[in-house]
């Protein structure tokens, strides 16, 4: 395995100043002074079931488990590095690597099927939308209980039976007759 030789950078503001030094050393004892008050990751072991001790990002998760993770619409999409920092370009220059990999490694599973299975793949695809299990299985939910909410109100009426009929004569004549009275001021 080739090892990567380590490149010897000339020492920083931070590293030559005692007083950047002692800026610096205030800022990490403060920190760590509120790092006991910080939530903490959710995440925990498989074998021990102890939890991460790590500070949590806004999900909830530590940097390690899933923090960094974008959420909402995007969250499969392509993170780009920021074109202000001093690695940028060598970042992305890996991730370009990794996409072209990506896409080489899936051109060549899909020259590898017979018509058969990239048709399965295709509809594989167009039924399992990117996204969480939940939300997919809420949404799913929520179809299911708008085509049955149509269903029955686009069902055709149950017969009804002569008892249901009598009755429903019954009830308009007599709303006809307190209109009647309401209109005459019996009731009004």
């Amino acid at each position: 395995m080739k090892r990567r030789r380590r490149i010897k950078r000339p020492p920083t503001a931070w590293q030559k100043s005692a007083r950047f030094r002692q800026i610096g050393s205030e800022a990490i004892t403060a920190w760590n002074l509120r790092r006991g008050e910080l939530p903490k990751c959710t995440a925990t072991a498989k074998h021990s079931g102890d939890r991460c001790g790590n500070p949590a990002m806004e999900n909830g998760k530590c940097y390690f488990h899933g923090g960094k993770t974008p959420k909402g619409d995007g969250w499969h999409v392509t993170q780009w590095p920021d074109g202000d920092a001093p690695d940028a370009e060598i970042k992305l220059s890996r991730k370009l690597k990794a996409k072209k990999a990506s896409a080489a490694k899936r051109a060549r599973r899909l020259a590898s099927m017979s018509d058969e299975q990239r048709l399965q793949d295709e509809a594989w695809q167009k039924t399992h939308r990117a996204g969480r299990a939940s939300d997919r299985a809420r949404s799913k939910k929520e179809r299911a209980d708008a085509a049955s909410f149509a269903a029955s109100v686009n069902a055709p009426a149950a017969p009804i039976s002569r008892e249901q009929a009598r009755l429903a004569k019954e009830l308009r004549a007599l709303k006809y007759k307190l209109a009647i009275l309401e209109g005459e001021g019996i009731f009004g």
